[in-house]
């Protein structure tokens, strides 16, 4: 029996002029930050999110079980964000 945990909520606040984001991790898990501009495609589709300087993929799941990614600049004016679990 495989016990696959539910998947995280990614919670998203305005920082300014860049977003914080939070989710509940999962020991073991890895986590890639994806993005579109908009939600015509699956989101199995979308990229991960490169910011103009940090590329958001592999991000290890945090031993307080709370992962965040703090003032992520977003360069488009309109982007949705995601999250994918491995």
């Amino acid at each position: 029996v495989v016990n696959n945990p539910p998947a995280p909520t990614l919670n998203i606040s305005k920082n300014g002029l860049n977003y914080d984001f939070q989710w509940d991790s999962s020991s073991g898990k890895v986590y890639d930050l994806v993005s579109a501009p908009d939600l015509s495609q699956s989101v199995s589709t979308w990229e991960v999110y490169e910011s103009p300087l940090v590329t958001y993929e592999n991000i290890a799941a945090s031993a307080t079980g709370t992962n965040s990614l703090i003032d992520v600049a977003v360069t488009d004016k309109k982007q949705f964000f995601a999250l994918r679990v491995r």
